[in-house]
């Protein structure tokens, strides 16, 4: 059976609804609205504990996609020229991969494996909500991950709106609810404040990065 399809009779069965289609949500704004995300964030992670995907073929693994992602544009800027831009995100690349180096990622590759924890990709408020029941917008693709990436992803994009949140308290109440420990807290803490678009935009051109680009990008990503 096609993954995506067990997948979604098995929400079905769990009485979660796929629309197909993204939600008009308005952005959540206070943060009472984000930590009530958070807990259904929570909720639904822990309904997908109980799918059965070693049924089910062609799931992908991107467990250390993202801090791979980190450390290839980290050496691409080391084999650029000095620059003072290329310098400012170096330093910060840097800064991150030595913060990751504290953390014991094994261990939380080890529990992902062993639960085989799936991440969708998108958990903002535009593609899952609670009405009646819960929903969710669209599922484009399923893989096996650590399900701390698909709250970072929610992370970047909230901090994007406001970057004066208390992401401390947010990812706190994350891993209480989701019963993990400190290292997943360090974890979504640090990859929280990688400035991905950047990263993204650098590993795609590498030599051919144009640096006027690199700079409106660092200034989304609030390096600048």
């Amino acid at each position: 059976m096609n993954v995506n399809k067990a997948l979604e009779d098995y929400l079905f069965y769990k009485n979660i609804y796929i629309r197909n289609e993204y939600f008009n949500s308005n952005e959540l704004k206070s943060e009472d609205e984000i930590l009530a995300h958070v807990r259904l964030i929570v909720e639904f992670q822990k309904i997908l504990y109980s799918f059965n995907s070693s049924k089910v073929g062609g799931i992908n693994s991107s467990i250390g996609r993202d801090l791979e992602k980190i450390k290839i544009s980290y050496i691409v800027l080391k084999n650029l020229e000095d620059d003072e831009i290329y310098n400012i995100i170096k330093n910060r690349l840097n800064n991150l991969l030595i913060d990751l180096k504290k953390i014991d990622i094994k261990s939380l590759i080890k529990r992902s494996s062993i639960r085989k924890e799936i991440s969708i990709g998108r958990l903002d408020e535009k593609n899952i909500r609670i009405l009646d029941e819960i929903e969710i917008g669209k599922i484009k693709k399923i893989n096996y991950n650590l399900i701390e990436e698909d709250f970072i992803k929610y992370i970047v994009r909230i901090r994007k709106n406001d970057a004066h949140l208390n992401l401390e308290k947010i990812i706190g109440e994350y891993t209480l609810k989701s019963k993990l420990g400190e290292e997943s807290f360090n974890y979504i803490n640090v990859m929280a404040l990688a400035p991905w678009e950047s990263i993204r935009y650098i590993n795609k051109f590498k030599s051919e990065i144009n640096k006027e680009v690199l700079k409106n990008l660092m200034i989304n990503d609030k390096l600048i």
